[in-house]
């Protein structure tokens, strides 16, 4: 008996991070294109309408939404592909019902591939951090032209994650088992290191970041094995000393499902 090969049909990976706008709705790509789809809420219940193609490219890997900084400018929608980001301008036409009028505003090119959230956008301003393995760059200007500037990264580690605090001052880079925090200086359009505590060890593989409070942020590390073999079903934090809260950061570590969380605050003296 002989077996032979045959071609598996493949549909692709619906992928949604920051996907849905009040104003345009739902934005979502197959892998090779980027849709919208509107959404409407009637009597309680949401209902989805039409469904329009705004692009269509060799990979897509991740769809972002600009902040809603400003109800009179148009949406920004960032498209991550596998080696490169497009930034793309989205408004309904003031002559025309219910026309979608879709511009490309920023391209920007990587020698790495992108992460697989390697798009972050500021919570305040119309700025874009892209990540790869070994660079952190800052987009400024997203809706006029590529100009952009980069983390001066000291180490060599691999860069994992990272994200703006929700006050948008600082820029958090994970990298390796260390957080690399960053000032944005939106006057001179550079990234300072932090002079209170630019590099922040917190004893792990770093896998997710998230910002949480004004300027703190949660982070989410790989446990070692003998931590993991260990666990039982319950949650174990440990609180800081007084002593560790006057230095002007708090450390809290918790376990859950072979995962090790910490929330991580710094306060700029």
């Amino acid at each position: 008996m002989d077996l032979g090969k045959a071609k598996l049909l493949r549909t692709g990976l619906n992928t949604l991070h920051q996907a849905i706008h009040p104003v345009h709705g739902i934005a979502w790509t197959d892998g090779k294109q980027v849709c919208l789809t509107s959404l409407y809420c009637i009597n309680g219940e949401v209902k989805f309408g039409d469904t329009n193609v705004i692009g269509q490219f060799e990979h897509v890997f991740g769809l972002f939404w600009g902040p809603l900084c400003c109800s009179d400018s148009p949406a920004l929608l960032a498209v991550q592909h596998k080696k490169h980001v497009t930034v793309w301008q989205l408004q309904l036409s003031a002559l025309e019902q219910n026309k979608l009028l879709c511009s490309q505003t920023c391209e920007m090119s990587e020698p790495f591939p992108l992460l697989s959230q390697g798009c972050v956008w500021h919570p305040r301003l119309d700025i874009l951090a892209v990540l790869t393995k070994r660079d952190t760059s800052v987009l400024f200007s997203v809706r006029v032209d590529n100009r952009r500037t980069k983390a001066d990264i000291k180490g060599s580690g691999l860069i994992h994650c990272a994200c703006w605090t929700k006050d948008g001052t600082r820029l958090v880079v994970a990298i390796g088992s260390a957080l690399h925090s960053y000032i944005w200086n939106d006057i001179q359009k550079i990234l300072v290191a932090c002079s209170f505590c630019p590099i922040f060890d917190v004893g792990g593989y770093i896998c997710a970041i998230e910002a949480t409070a004004e300027a703190q942020v949660a982070v989410a590390t790989e446990l070692p094995l003998d931590k993991l073999c260990g666990l039982n079903a319950g949650m174990a934090f440990d609180m800081p000393t007084e002593a560790e809260s006057l230095q002007g950061h708090r450390l809290a570590w918790g376990y859950i499902r072979g995962r090790q969380l910490s929330g991580f605050t710094k306060e700029i003296i």
